[in-house]
């Protein structure tokens, strides 16, 4: 495999419930957790998130070569998976994620 050798160091997590109001779940600055090609981490959510429905990863700083560059392979979330109350249908795109307990990366 290929590995570019910028792993993310400066970012934070954000949930959203709507994807328009956004809580910051977790953030990282010069955080070399993810250093080395492959690397695979696990985060706790330090803050409380009920339930969420969007999830994203936003870069504040440079990467390892400086770069503004999101070099991610996979990302992986641990809670619970529920339906919307207020909707009838079980059609997916009406799921929320709640009870968030960590995060997975690998760069």
């Amino acid at each position: 495999g290929y590995s570019s050798g910028a792993h993310l160091r400066n970012w934070k997590f954000l949930v959203s419930a709507d994807g328009e109001s956004w809580t910051q779940a977790s953030t990282h600055a010069m955080d070399e957790s993810l250093k080395g090609p492959y690397a695979v981490r696990t985060w706790q959510i330090p803050v409380h998130v009920e339930a969420a429905r969007f999830f994203k990863v936003v870069t504040t700083g440079g990467n390892s070569i400086n770069g503004t560059q999101l070099v991610c392979g996979g990302f992986e979330l641990y809670g619970q998976v529920i339906r919307q109350q207020n909707e009838g249908i079980l059609n997916p795109s009406h799921w929320f994620f709640k009870g968030m307990e960590g995060m997975t990366t690998s760069a």
